[in-house]
């Protein structure tokens, strides 16, 4: 039987920060001054502008969510779907505005070898390594480039979008990936089990509730306040991880703020086979 698979998010679940503000401020440091200041200061307001549609979508659709049946997978649908406009509309504004033109290949590396991990994150996808899980990241983000160099010394298979560039290195403004969504977090996931073994997958966002209810354990990580309220809403059950509550009954998530405790639960807890799954020589 093949072995165990960790899934994880990326930005805020293994990173301390969300890392897709950088990649604007990349392209900025291409201009001058001037153009520099201008080409900010149209991001903040492009950004003001989404994340307060955001917020309205969000609304709407958790008081939506009222009328249809307690079901905590068709109510997510729901929510997710209500988001999909949005997210393109959004895309197609950076691409045509031009957010992403101009990057430096090299100083995007760089950029991403700095970024900040929440304590033990590193430390247990290393650990998880040794131990035989198969690693993998699923992101949203607009850079598998950024997210490899943070993770370059780990062994890990990468899905997310990247930036085009050009025959000199820069970045053309254009994007390549289909990774936008929670539905398509769920469809990647779903291509990872043709694989076979278990699938144990950690996010944060709202964006990773269809992918956690997917695996055979689904760990969700902080306590960012619109993840907590779409679980209440939809009806999904969020219960601590340390209390070891194996196996997961339907439409539930396990919770931690702690790396930590995720690594001494991969490592030292038979999970595998409390969610059905036969232990074997190879996991």
């Amino acid at each position: 039987m093949s072995r165990a698979i960790l899934c994880a998010d990326y930005d805020e679940t293994l990173t301390v920060e969300d890392t897709i503000h950088l990649l604007p401020q990349l392209a900025a440091c291409e201009l001058s001054q001037t153009e520099r200041r201008r080409f900010l200061e149209r991001w903040e307001r492009d950004s003001k502008w989404y994340y307060s549609r955001w917020e309205q979508v969000f609304t709407d659709a958790l008081d939506a969510l009222s009328s249809l049946p307690p079901d905590p997978q068709g109510r997510l649908e729901a929510l997710h779907r209500a988001f999909l406009d949005l997210e393109r509309e959004s895309i197609q504004m950076v691409v045509q505005e031009g957010y992403l033109r101009g990057i430096r290949r090299e100083r995007l590396i760089r950029a991403g070898r700095q970024v900040r991990f929440h304590p033990e994150a590193r430390e247990t996808l290393q650990a998880a390594a040794q131990a035989g899980y198969r690693l993998w990241v699923l992101s949203v983000n607009w850079s598998r480039d950024l997210i490899a160099a943070g993770l370059e010394d780990l062994p890990v298979e990468i899905v997310s979008n990247d930036l085009v560039f050009d025959a000199s290195g820069r970045s053309t403004g254009a994007l390549q990936g289909g990774l936008h969504s929670g539905f398509d977090k769920r469809e990647e996931l779903r291509a990872l089990r043709k694989k076979g073994g278990p699938i144990l997958y950690i996010g944060d966002s709202i964006t990773d509730l269809l992918a956690l209810l997917e695996a055979d354990v689904g760990i969700l990580f902080g306590e960012k306040r619109s993840t907590i309220r779409a679980c209440e809403r939809c009806g999904i059950a969020r219960l601590p991880l340390r209390l070891e509550p194996l196996p997961l009954p339907p439409g539930a998530v396990l919770t931690t703020n702690s790396w930590g405790e995720i690594r001494e639960f991969l490592l030292k807890i038979p999970w595998r086979e409390r969610v059905g799954v036969e232990p074997t020589a190879d996991a």
